[in-house]
């Protein structure tokens, strides 16, 4: 049961990996649809699009052998900026003396 559980939490981090270049490829696909709306610029946006769904499978296969996709969403995640907010201070105190 935990190995299924964390599986499927596998999948979902797998999901958002391909995602992510595939909305961008799709992004640009729409932008110059509507800068040049023609019959080869549907085309041109549907190849973009193809082409962002296979480097996002590719991307997600790799990241997942390599790292596992949710340790490579956390570490995309986590905020360096908490961290450095609590060190501040102590560099703050070492001027002031």
């Amino acid at each position: 049961m935990q190995k299924l559980f964390a599986f499927i939490i596998e999948v979902i981090g797998w999901t958002r990996v391909v995602l992510s270049p595939l909305f961008g490829m799709l992004f640009v696909a729409v932008l110059l649809y509507y800068m040049f709306p023609s019959e080869i610029m549907k085309g041109v946006g549907i190849g973009l699009g193809v082409l962002g769904l296979i480097i996002g499978i590719l991307w997600a296969n790799h990241v997942w052998r390599k790292y596992g996709t949710i340790h490579f969403w956390s570490k995309i995640s986590a905020t360096p900026e908490l961290a450095a907010e609590s060190k501040e201070p102590e560099v703050e105190n070492k001027k002031a003396k």
